[in-house]
């Protein structure tokens, strides 16, 4: 019998964060999810540069494993990444 390496199915670090989250939202602060959701409503109503790196900062302090429910299930994160990596790219509504 042999043994493989033992795997985690999320970053130890991004478990970390989520625990923190937890503390926050237990305390009544806001977590890094919801964080990002007000800066991401706040460069929707103003697309300056400024808010746009507001949103970059507080979208990477989010774990990296829920990332994909900042969204609905069909868009996931695809319009976090898209404006914040690919500003150029316009999306259609």
């Amino acid at each position: 019998m042999t043994f493989s390496e033992e795997s985690f199915a999320e970053n130890v670090d991004d478990k970390y964060l989520e625990l923190l989250d937890m503390y926050k939202k237990l305390s009544g602060e806001q977590t890094t999810f919801e964080e990002c959701r007000n800066a991401y409503h706040l460069y929707l109503e103003d697309p300056s540069e400024f808010n746009r790196g507001q949103l970059k900062e507080k979208y990477e302090r989010v774990p990296e494993h829920q990332r994909l429910y900042l969204s609905n299930m069909d868009t996931k994160d695809m319009d976090y990444q898209r404006i914040i990596y690919t500003p150029e790219e316009k999306r259609e509504v």
